[in-house]
Parts: structure tokens; C-alpha cells; sequence
């Protein structure tokens, strides 16, 4: 029988089935993470007090408040997605706090905001990261990556003059295969996630964490902990240990089934109740438009989820199972 429904033409059997899981997901999935939905696909996030600051498909960045879920601010002003958020607080000569935010858009510049436009890359900027030094007269570590796999190193001044916050080349570093989704630095070097299925760590030893699909999101030692959070286009997030992931052949601790799109973001939430500290949650970004809040228990033991679309079984009457009990007998 041929369908009547335009949105199903040209559709495989496959993908008509994986149409109805991904429903069933979504249904099974709505309440998992305490989401928080937004406007636009999420392609970057970090954590700053109470508040997640989120670069977007949507040619922009914004920030939200983690505790009533509503949009405290939008950034606009990239001629494409914005794909990646770091922020960070520098001092002007008269001593004045100046938050930076600093965002890479496909449209193959950074922008650092309130101040001017860094040009240098030949392809779209996909994500950037901040090493933060000791010395305040020590200058801070930048790295930008696009999608041919190229990691930039820069500098930028923690003093600045005025609003002018100029980022000074370094050097170019040894990269992956293809596309940098995200960059994390640490203090003993500086983690990238990837599109050539891999998770690398760039210092001594180096190490590499391979996937099944692509990997677009990383966090390193979160609140100190040793582990590794990946997200992956599989909707996957996974947890890694970093203590030894010799002894673990680097094979997941934990893989966490709950978003319905590719996880692209992890940011760390210091959850306080009257300035009294709560707990300290990681929270995760989808393309499936949510934000979603964890413990590191939940994380490490989650749940477990009946993913199966339910069954109907076609009840014949007896009338119709004589019927074909006749049929049968005839073909003999």
C-alpha cells in the first residue's frame, strides 16, 4: 500500500524505523538531565556562577540562567554559527574588572566582545580555549582551531589599555586528521576533540581516546575528579579514567544514553542555596536544543532505559484464524 503522507516519500524502510526510535527516544528521554530547552541547535557551553553562557547555530551566543532557565542575554553580531564560548575576567589600567568573552564563528573569525575582530584563519573557526597563568603581568594562552584541523596558539594580556585586548600569534600546533570540534586546556597541556573519531591530549604522554563517531565535546577532570567527559555524534556521553587509562586500555568507565541529538558541550554548575554550597553538577549541550543537568554518581551509574518502541501484536479472531486455517489447507 502506498503512503499518502508527502513527508514520508523517498524514505527507506530504515530510516522510516529509525524515525520512530528516534520519537520513542525523545518520549522515553524528555524528563532525563532536568533539560532546559533553547531556540537554536548548541554547539558550545561553559559555566560561569550560575549561569551557562552558549555559543549557537543560530549566529549567536547566549547566556542563561541556570536556576530559572531563562535567556539572560544574547550576543549578536557573527555572519554564521557561532561555535565556540570562552570567558574570562582581565583587569584595564585603572584597575577595573573586564569580563571577556570571546567567541569563533564558521564565519572564520574570533571575536573578542567590546573590543575588536581577530582574523587569521583560511577556514571556519570551530572552537577556542583559554590557559590561565599564575603571574598576573604573565600574559594568557589562547588556542583556536578550524575545520581543517590547524590549532592556532596565541597570547593575550591580562592588563590591558582601555577596552584593547589584542591576541598576538604564536604558532601553529600539530593537529588532528580534520575538523577541532573543541579545545580544553589544562595545566600540563591541552585536550582537543575531533571529527577523525579521536580525543587527543596534547602533553606528556600524549594519549588518544578513539570513538565510533565523531567526537564534539570534552572535559577534563571535572571539579578535579579524575575523569574525562566525551560527547560524541552518537548522543552519547562518555566517561573516561584519567588516572590510568593504560590500565583501563582506554575503553569508557561509563557511557550515558539520554540526549537525542549530538552532545557538543560540557560545562561544570556550582549548584548554592543562600551562598551555601550544594553540589557541583555537570551539565551537558545536545543539538537536541536542551541542556541537562548531572552528579557525577548519575554519570557514572546511569540509568537504565527501555529504548525498544512498544510492540502491538494483531489479535485474530476466531472467525479469521478458521479462515486461515482453511487457506492453509487449500495451498496443500
Amino acid at each position: 500500500m502506498q503512503t499518502t503522507n508527502p513527508g514520508l516519500l523517498f524514505q527507506t524502510s530504515q530510516q522510516l524505523t529509525d524515525a520512530s526510535d528516534r520519537e520513542h527516544k525523545l518520549e522515553a528521554t524528555q524528563n532525563i538531565g532536568s533539560p532546559i530547552k533553547l531556540s537554536s541547535k548548541i554547539l558550545d557551553l561553559i559555566i560561569s556562577d550560575d549561569d551557562a553562557w552558549t555559543a549557537e547555530s543560530g549566529w549567536q551566543a547566549r547566556c542563561v540562567d541556570l536556576s530559572s532557565g531563562k535567556t539572560k542575554r544574547l550576543f549578536k553580531g557573527h555572519k554564521g554559527p557561532v561555535t565556540s564560548v570562552c570567558l574570562h575576567t582581565v583587569k584595564a589600567t585603572d584597575g577595573a574588572p573586564w569580563p571577556v568573552l570571546l567567541t569563533a564563528s564558521w564565519d572564520k573569525t574570533v571575536r573578542v566582545w567590546d573590543a575588536k575582530i581577530i582574523k587569521d584563519h583560511t577556514r571556519p573557526v570551530e572552537t577556542a580555549a583559554f590557559r590561565v597563568p599564575e603571574e598576573l603581568a604573565s600574559p594568557l594562552t589562547v588556542w583556536t582551531a578550524d575545520s581543517m584541523g590547524v590549532i592556532k596558539e596565541w597570547t593575550i594580556p591580562q592588563i590591558v589599555v582601555g577596552l584593547q585586548a589584542p591576541l598576538t600569534f604564536v604558532s601553529n600546533l600539530p593537529g588532528h586528521e580534520t575538523s577541532v570540534a573543541q579545545l580544553a586546556a589544562v595545566d600540563d597541556g591541552l585536550w582537543s576533540a575531533s571529527m577523525d573519531y579521536n580525543a587527543m591530549f596534547h602533553g606528556v604522554p600524549s594519549a588518544t581516546l578513539a570513538h565510533p563517531r565523531y567526537v564534539k565535546a570534552i572535559l577534563p577532570h571535572p571539579n578535579g575528579m579524575p575523569y574525562i567527559l566525551t560527547g560524541s555524534e552518537d548522543e552519547h556521553i562518555r566517561v573516561w579514567d584519567s588516572s590510568n587509562l593504560e590500565r583501563t586500555n582506554k575503553m569508557p568507565m561509563s557511557v550515558v544514553v539520554a540526549h537525542c541529538g549530538e552532545v557538543t558541550a560540557f560545562g561544570l554548575w556550582t549548584c548554592k542555596q543562600e551562598g551555601r554550597l550544594l553540589e557541583v553538577k555537570v551539565v551537558s549541550a545536545s543539538l537536541d536544543g536542551t541542556l541537562r543537568r548531572w552528579s557525577m554518581k548519575e554519570l557514572l551509574n546511569p540509568p537504565e532505559l527501555d529504548l525498544k518502541p512498544p510492540t502491538t501484536e494483531t489479535m485474530m479472531t476466531e472467525e479469521e484464524e478458521r479462515e486461515l486455517a482453511e487457506l492453509m489447507s487449500d495451498e496443500d
